[in-house]
């Protein structure tokens, strides 16, 4: 237990956060949703299987964030 900090106010950090020092400038770009495409390159076997070439790096949060359920669902929603 830490003595200079209250742990149980403590929440963990919004990941959709802008982040403090951005590596990017602003944009000021608006989205037509008219106009919008869904664009995923062939993630399939090298990001999204435990086999493939960057699972190591990446296949924990693969995992934790769900994201062969959330592709999915953005292959259904574009297909609307």
């Amino acid at each position: 237990m830490c003595p200079n900090h209250d742990h149980a106010t403590l929440t963990p950090a919004d990941p959709y956060a802008d982040p403090a020092e951005p590596a990017l400038p602003p944009s000021d770009m608006v989205l037509d949703i008219d106009r919008a495409a869904l664009v995923v390159t062939d993630p399939q076997v090298d990001f999204l299987s435990p086999e493939g070439v960057t699972w190591g790096v990446v296949g924990e949060s693969v995992t934790r964030n769900g994201t062969v359920g959330n592709l999915d669902r953005l292959f259904a929603a574009a297909k609307r």
